[in-house]
């Protein structure tokens, strides 16, 4: 009987781990990041690019001049955002609006995401890795 046992045990560990029973993806509630790059570029000298995501569904941060929020989802390891607000002012130093319509576009094509260590990494709808983050 116990011999039974260990072999359904055995049995139903391996069919949970073919059907993605892995490990969960990790969590984004409560966590803030700073860009780092965006689309495979470093981000304009002298700007803070973050994200941040809350409990209640939200997300926010700082673009390259202008503060920024909107709704979030996730499910595993995938991650979409609703449509970002931000508020409109302009900011004069070269590079930085360009970087903030980048980062804002590449929010919004946002498909999954990975966590490793203190780094997040956000992919398109083909793999491509659109930011990366460092944990704050």
């Amino acid at each position: 009987m116990k011999t039974n046992l260990m072999i359904a045990f055995v049995l139903l560990t391996l069919l949970l781990a073919a059907c993605g029973g892995g490990a969960p993806a990790a969590s984004l509630t409560g966590t803030a990041w700073r860009l780092t790059q965006l689309n495979g570029q470093p981000i304009v000298e002298n700007t803070t690019p973050t994200l941040t995501f809350d409990a209640d569904g939200q997300a926010g941060g700082q673009g390259s001049c202008n503060g920024f929020g909107g709704s979030y989802e996730t499910e595993n390891e995938k991650l979409t955002f609703g449509p970002l607000r931000s508020t409109l002012m302009a900011c004069m130093e070269t590079g930085v609006m360009e970087q903030e319509a980048a980062y804002f576009e590449a929010l919004a094509k946002t498909t999954s995401y990975s966590v490793a260590g203190e780094r997040l990494t956000l992919f398109d709808e083909n793999g491509v890795i659109l930011a990366e983050f460092v944990k704050e």
